[in-house]
């Protein structure tokens, strides 16, 4: 899988993470915030450009549906506000499938006990381990 690929991937959980907060299979985030939220949870460092190319893809492939949200502003003149996400059934089989897929990948490197036998005190896999992990398992998905 490209990082064009986990990039979509990770902008296709945020906004299901977004409309997830109030049980609603839409959200309306500003692309600042949602840039915000790719760096600070995804680690992923994309420009607004890029950005809306990925939606693009994602509209054209039926994983969401964008809709301008405009308003009438002072003097009668159009009011851009952000954009409303409606995400279709596509996105939740696909992100589910995904889910499922690192689960029974890592079911074996990790028992039910949430610990693993590691030299190091915490127990648990270190960062770039796991990211390591991550990366075999979405190039075995590609």
């Amino acid at each position: 899988m490209t990082h064009h690929n986990l990039s979509i991937l990770s902008i296709a959980q945020t906004l299901i993470a977004l409309s997830s907060k109030k049980s609603l299979r839409y959200c309306y985030p500003s692309q600042e915030t949602l840039l915000l939220l790719l760096r600070k949870y995804h680690q992923v460092e994309i420009s607004r450009r890029t950005l809306n190319r990925h939606l693009k893809i994602m509209e054209d492939l039926g994983l969401i549906e964008r809709r301008r949200r405009i308003t009438k502003g002072p003097h009668g003149r159009p009011l851009f506000n952000s954009t409303l996400y409606i995400l279709r059934k596509r996105i939740f089989k696909i992100a589910a499938g995904f889910m499922k897929a690192i689960k029974k990948a890592f079911t074996p490197h990790f028992p039910t006990h949430p610990q693993i036998d590691r030299d190091d005190e915490s127990g648990y896999l270190p960062l770039n381990e796991l990211k390591a992990r991550i990366r075999e398992l979405v190039a075995s998905l590609a």
